[in-house]
């Protein structure tokens, strides 16, 4: 075993870690002991499970499991197929198992490997059910912990239940991470091999080694960093993981990995060029532990006087009940044995689960966010308070619309973002479920709306359910705030512009606590009755957090399943919805989707970039990017749009007021006149592309030499990209630097 970091939070100094109770839990039941059996059982070597696809196999001296395909008789297994025939033994290669655990005996977190179990004759294996259960003792920590593979008609599941784990109080169990080498392949300087990690938009890692001998590594977690954690630091630009998938390509055959349950605790980790042990492999980790970060006060360097801080690590008591948590892995070969492999299989999973629906709507040439006010301080003979400043009024949003789609002749997708009461600004929640007085009156609404409706302008307004400051329509910080794991009020400061520290001199923006979410969303479509047509939901679709006020939301618990219904709630209620940058168990159900990642999270160990969360969603729901206006690369991001079919957005106001300066939102910078001719000169160069492309779902894409790339949508049209600073000759085509080119339905 060795002390390690935790991966899932950066970099953490695990100084010290305080055991608290899981708050406010409905369950009392304990934990399992931890019982060490006098003898082990044992699987016979040979063929435990087959179907018509596939040979489940196992090697009971290694405690190997072997995956074969019938077709092409290829073999991916838990120890690298090529090592397992070797015969070698290495600590990571044939660990099926990794745990990482917290011993407060002196205040580390600690690693182990499975490797050690099998080495000291401590695996119990049963066989049934078309698998094969293994339970591995770990002497040292006092944990076991059981994992069952299950052999399916199209893949093989790997699961386990926290209600298996099993301690005896001498650690703390925190996170599990299984067959780390099942996805892997054999390091190569050809770009044969790669891994495939979800990184914003899509990412690949090549295999090669670095000259340095150090491999290149990755690890996110599905759906971002939970809110509901104190967040140390604010780097600031990463791209989360939206999709709880990855997957490997090694030469002719691909591996596809779905978290198909409890994917809202997994982190996906990889790892590549590793020249130790000549493998690159990606594989998931499932946090069974909540926990929270800290930091205290260690005394004062002498030499400097500044005071030093160490992270701590918060734990709860116990982990939650009969949570089941798996992993599936298809295998692809042939022609799907690719990245375009691996998102058309992504895309079916989804669709098999009822988590894709079609869009009734169709995709627009372009987007436009609309700011309606934010809150600035004024001062009263002297006394601050503050006011709403409105910067764009009903009827200046319609002359707006009425302009673009005038002259352009396209219409966009709008979304009408702070129009509630405290506009811009976190203030009440759902922005007091209210439209500010001050942007006109319930007739000027009427008129946008109808202006809207005869335009055949699809109109959302923007609601946030999920984030508040102030008390209102009886939800308040104090009695209705999410709890982090160490019962503290989960919440921060909004950041200071350019800085990315938090202004303590702002109240903390506070989480609502997840039991009062669908009461939220019962008042939401109570006040829009009659007022409103379209609703945004953004900070729903894109929020993963956890609550610790209750066992089933720890860990984020719960969350997939809540958000679909909240979502399903607003649908039925004859209202279409848009989400924001939405993650993948909310994607598959909106209406359209605004804020796509275009890029991958902009880590050193990611070697491409790929429109892979395009690929599955693409033609199912229309799909638009962040605001080009507010890129410090408009030309490249629009590139990265067209490349994935995704229309490119524009957000907009009418005014703008140095009352503004000390906002922390950057949107009041962008007035409608400053940006209107951009914005009609991209639309002018894409919505043919668009108008042909879009609500097409992505067939094929490729990374081309030079800086091209290549995208076939299923309807015929082709788009070549050119991202470099040269022009370029692609099939005697010539495509200017930072162009585009694409073959039109009609020349075909």
């Amino acid at each position: 075993m060795v002390v390690t970091k935790i991966k899932r939070f950066g970099s953490l100094a695990l100084a010290l870690a305080l055991v608290l109770p899981l708050a406010a839990c409905g369950k009392k039941e304990k934990t399992a002991a931890y019982i060490l059996p006098d003898t082990m059982e044992n699987v016979a070597s040979g063929v435990v499970s087959q179907n018509g696809r596939y040979l489940l196999k196992w090697d009971d001296e290694t405690k190997c499991a072997l995956l074969e395909t019938r077709d092409s008789g290829y073999i991916w297994s838990t120890t690298p197929y090529d090592y397992y025939l070797s015969g070698d033994t290495n600590y990571s290669l044939n660990s099926p198992l990794v745990i990482e655990y917290y011993d407060p005996s002196d205040g580390t977190v600690q690693t182990a490997k499975a490797l050690d179990c099998i080495e000291d004759g401590l695996v119990s294996a049963k066989s049934g059910g078309e698998g094969i259960t293994l339970t591995f003792y770990f002497k040292d920590a006092e944990i076991a912990v059981a994992i069952k593979y299950t052999l399916r008609e199209d893949s093989l599941q790997i699961s386990l239940n926290t209600s298996d784990l099993e301690e005896s109080g001498k650690t703390r169990l925190m996170s599990v991470s299984v067959t780390p080498y099942l996805c892997s392949a054999l390091n190569t300087q050809e770009r044969s091999n790669y891994l495939f990690v979800p990184s914003g938009s899509g990412a690949l890692m090549y295999t090669d080694e670095d000259v340095s001998g150090i491999s290149r590594e990755f690890s996110g977690e599905v759906y971002g960093f939970d809110p509901a954690q104190t967040q140390l630091d604010h780097p600031g630009g990463e791209e989360p993981v939206r999709l709880p998938v990855f997957g490997v390509k090694s030469e002719e055959n691909a591996l596809l990995a779905v978290i198909e349950s409890e994917d809202v605790s997994a982190a996906v980790n990889a790892a590549a060029g590793n020249a130790v042990n000549g493998y690159s492999n990606a594989y998931v980790t499932f946090y069974v532990r909540g926990f929270n970060n800290a930091e205290w006060d260690s005394g004062t360097r002498a030499q400097t006087g500044e005071k030093v801080f160490k992270d701590v690590v918060l734990l709860s008591d116990r982990w939650p009940l009969d949570r089941e948590l798996s992993v599936g892995y298809y295998p692809l070969s042939g022609e799907d044995a690719d990245y375009n492999g691996m998102a058309a299989r992504t895309r079916r999973w989804f669709k098999d689960a009822g988590g894709m629906k079609k869009s009734s709507l169709t995709q627009q040439p372009y987007h436009i966010t609309l700011v309606g006010g934010a809150e600035v301080q004024k001062f009263t003979f002297g006394v601050p308070h503050k006011s709403f400043l409105p910067l764009t009024t009903f009827e200046q949003a319609r002359k707006i619309l009425n302009g673009l789609a005038g002259t352009s002749g396209q219409t966009p997708d709008v979304l009408l973002k702070g129009f509630g009461q405290s506009g811009l600004d976190v203030g009440k929640l759902a922005g007091g479920f209210a439209i500010a007085e001050a942007l006109g009156s319930s007739s000027k609404r009427k008129a946008l709306e109808t202006f809207c409706e005869h335009s055949k302008i699809p109109l959302f307004w923007d609601f946030d359910l999920v984030l508040f400051t102030r008390s209102g329509n009886g939800f308040g910080p104090v009695l209705n705030s999410a709890l982090s794991a160490d019962s503290q009020m989960a919440g921060w400061h909004p950041l200071k512009i350019n800085v990315r520290a938090e202004d303590t001199s702002r109240p903390k923006i506070r989480l609502l606590q997840r039991s009062l979410l669908e009461q939220a969303a019962d008042k939401l479509v109570d006040f829009a009755k009659n007022r409103v047509s379209g609703i945004g939901l953004s900070t729903l679709g894109s929020t993963a957090y956890s609550d610790y006020r209750g066992e089933q939301y720890a860990l984020r618990g719960e969350v997939s399943g809540q958000t679909q219904k909240m979502i399903k709630a607003v649908k039925d209620a004859g209202h279409s919805v848009q989400l924001g940058a939405a993650n993948a168990y909310a994607a598959g159900l909106a209406d359209s989707i605004s804020d796509v990642p275009l890029q991958n999270g902009g880590y050193d160990s990611l070697d491409e970039t790929i429109p892979f969360y395009a690929m599955v969603f693409g033609g199912s729901v229309p799909l638009y990017t962040t605001a080009q206006n507010l890129s410090p690369t408009p030309e490249k991001q629009l590139l990265a749009a067209v490349e994935a079919g995704i229309s490119p957005s524009f957000t907009l106001s009418w005014s703008y007021d140095t009352a503004l300066v000390d906002s922390s939102d950057p949107y009041w910078a962008f007035p409608y006149e400053n940006n209107r001719v951009a914005i009609l000169e991209t639309v002018g160069r894409t919505a043919d592309f668009y108008r042909q492309a879009a609500g097409s779902p992505i067939k094929f894409h490729h990374i081309l030499p030079g800086g091209v790339t290549e995208t076939v949508f299923e309807n015929g049209v082709t788009v070549t990209v050119n991202h470099s600073d040269s022009a370029v000759l692609v099939n005697g085509k010539k495509i200017a630097a930072l162009d585009f080119y694409y073959e039109p339905l009609a020349a075909k």
